[in-house]
C-alpha cells in the first residue's frame, strides 16, 4: 500500500498543528512528527493549558473558537 504525502510538518507544537489546520483546509495529504506521543508536543509539559498568556487576538489556535471578549 502506497500513501501520497504532499507535506511533513516537523513538530507538533502551535505552529505545527496551525500548519495541518490549514494544510487540511486546502485538501493536501500532510503529517506531523513529534518526538510526543500526543498532539502539542512538549506544551503539554511546560503549560497546565493550551491557551497562552498574552491576548487571545495574538495567540488562538486555528480552527478553534476566539474567547468572547
Amino acid at each position: 500500500m502506497t500513501h501520497k504525502t504532499d507535506v511533513v510538518v516537523t513538530g507538533g507544537g502551535q505552529a505545527g498543528l496551525a500548519a495541518g489546520y490549514h494544510l487540511r483546509r486546502r485538501r493536501l495529504a500532510f503529517v506531523i512528527l513529534d518526538a510526543q506521543a500526543a498532539p502539542g508536543g512538549s506544551w503539554r509539559h511546560r503549560w497546565h493549558s493550551p491557551h497562552l498568556l498574552s491576548p487571545a487576538e495574538h495567540s488562538w489556535l486555528p480552527g478553534r473558537s476566539r474567547p468572547a471578549g
